[in-house]
């Protein structure tokens, strides 16, 4: 592939064709370039739940169900599907569908997924699909789940969950971690080692409507600027992660658009709840373990002066464990705004008077301006009297470090894809429950009985009104024992060529399906 820009190439659309501006030359095929923040980790779709990964994954694999821009569900690889009763759902296949090795997908290939994402010891999804029982594949094109209890969330488990081919194994030794094998609409075509650069070309085989974008490439550009200067100059026809800097940028281009659309994404500070004593903090005892303490780090901060002048008006306010688009998001909770002297006082109150020191694990290429985000925070904890010392680090060793639970003071962030916020309570604030596997990304080790009790029925209630009132108890309880700090929402904002035609979603996902070329 080399430094050679595929751009978007395009063929006449319509009988005649049109004359077209010199950054989009029409020519042989239609390909499209975009310019991400980050690589993708894995391949392998049930190895990871990183959001690069899951984009440029979800391009190549395919689900059960989807959800659209506006989080309706919608047919995918079931043609239909129906509850039997509260405690089974029965999937009937699309006929003919195919992988892209050319074996046929079966109901087999379903369960095995299902169970596979489920069951593996390294899978990211377990917790969503923790209800499964067991699975029936009466037919090659029917699939029956059967659940321990009703489950109300299952079904948008499902739609995350990328279905595979029954040879790709367990995920510890699984050949998709370089080689993909899906039945979505593209196929794996070009990678380079380190996956800064991902080609996907059309397969011909898929089962849908054919891409108007023939080559999909997915570029990773971390610096903000330089990601933003290749689209200006033409290099790049999509980018994501756009700061306010390039915001600018972009509205004094000719040919390119700003789009932004509200994002699920909450940026937040953990903490190490559950040692005695942690590795990283100075005194003999977890500090972080005292609720006064974390109360402290929450008072400290003056999240609206992050937000427009660190972000420079690019995230919103975080007041709740997840986004305002998200189910279960209470707007009656109150704000908690900053109060260095009460942060003192508690701190004091706690057996700090003096403060300590700690250090803060940060992204460095994560999320848009997490650069700045990490000072900021720094220097708002050592005005109440905790120093800090940054280790700012790429998100492959963030996400190592926190799932080894490395750590007694990070940012993390999460993207509720379901729009729903049974997923922050079972994969981030549940205690870490291997039989079930819940609490799998709980870096922290937060624990709270009742906290887990409410998200259990939640997750059995099928009543919309009942399941709203069940989640926000969850989430009133994690906020009084400060579980974290929600920091700020993201906004997803993306640069585009003016001939694209597509709608950015709140999930962040960029499906070359779903992009159009105007005429």
């Amino acid at each position: 592939m080399g430094n050679r820009r595929l751009g978007l190439l395009l063929v006449a659309l319509a009988a005649g064709g049109c004359g077209l501006p010199s950054r989009l030359q029409a020519k042989p095929e239609r390909a499209l370039h975009v310019g991400l923040a980050t690589a993708p980790i894995s391949f392998d779709p049930h190895a990871t739940n990183e959001l690069v990964a899951i984009t440029v994954n979800s391009n190549i694999y395919d689900t059960l169900v989807a959800t659209d821009t506006e989080h309706r569900l919608v047919p995918r690889m079931a043609s239909r599907w129906f509850n039997p009763d509260d405690r089974t759902w029965s999937f009937d296949l699309r006929p003919g569908i195919r992988f892209q090795d050319g074996s046929a997908l079966t109901s087999a290939d379903v369960a095995f997924s299902l169970l596979r994402a489920r069951n593996d010891p390294l899978s990211e999804w377990a917790a969503g699909l923790a209800s499964i029982e067991s699975i029936e594949t009466p037919s090659p094109t029917s699939v029956v789940v059967h659940t321990t209890a009703p489950d109300a969330t299952l079904i948008e488990a499902f739609a995350q969950t990328l279905i595979v081919p029954r040879s790709a194994g367990a995920i510890a030794d699984s050949p998709l971690k370089r080689a993909p094998v899906g039945s979505g609409p593209y196929r794996l075509a070009h990678h380079s080692e380190d996956l800064t650069a991902v080609e996907l070309s059309t397969w011909n085989g898929y089962y849908g409507s054919s891409p108007a974008i023939d080559r999909l490439t997915f570029n990773s550009i971390p610096d903000d600027t330089q990601r933003v200067g290749a689209l200006v100059a033409g290099r790049m026809d999509l980018v994501s992660d756009v700061a306010s800097d390039g915001s600018s940028l972009i509205r004094a281009a000719r040919g390119v658009n700003l789009l932004e659309v509200p994002s699920l994404t909450l940026v937040y500070i953990g903490f190490d709840v559950a040692r005695a004593r942690t590795p990283y903090a100075s005194p003999a005892r977890n500090p972080f373990r005292d609720a006064r303490v974390r109360r402290a780090v929450l008072a400290a901060l003056d999240r609206q002066r992050l937000v427009n002048q660190v972000l420079e008006a690019t995230g919103d306010e975080a007041h709740q464990i997840v986004a305002p688009g998200v189910f279960g998001f209470d707007p009656e909770l109150p704000r908690n705004d900053p109060d260095p002297e009460l942060a003192r006082r508690l701190l004091a109150q706690a057996g700090f008077p003096g403060g300590f020191s700690a250090t803060l694990d940060a992204p460095a290429t994560s999320f848009v301006g997490d650069a700045r985000v990490a000072p900021f925070v720094s220097r708002s904890l050592a005005e109440i009297g905790i120093g800090i010392e940054l280790r700012p680090q790429s998100k492959q060793e963030l996400f190592a470090r926190m799932s080894q639970r490395d750590t007694s003071l990070f940012i993390g962030g999460w993207n509720c894809s379901s729009g729903d916020m049974q997923e922050v309570l079972d994969f981030l604030l549940h205690t870490p429950d291997p039989s079930n596997r819940w609490g799998r990304e709980n870096a922290g080790g937060y624990s709270n009985p009742r906290v887990d009790q409410l998200a259990e029925e939640a997750h059995r209630t099928m009543g919309r009104e009942r399941r709203l009132q069940l989640l926000r108890e969850a989430a009133r309880l994690a906020l009084e024992d400060v579980a974290w700090v929600p920091l700020y929402v993201t906004r997803n904002r993306y640069g585009a060529s003016d001939r694209l035609r597509w709608s950015p979603r709140p999930d962040t996902l960029i499906l070359g399906e779903t992009i159009g070329i105007a005429p």
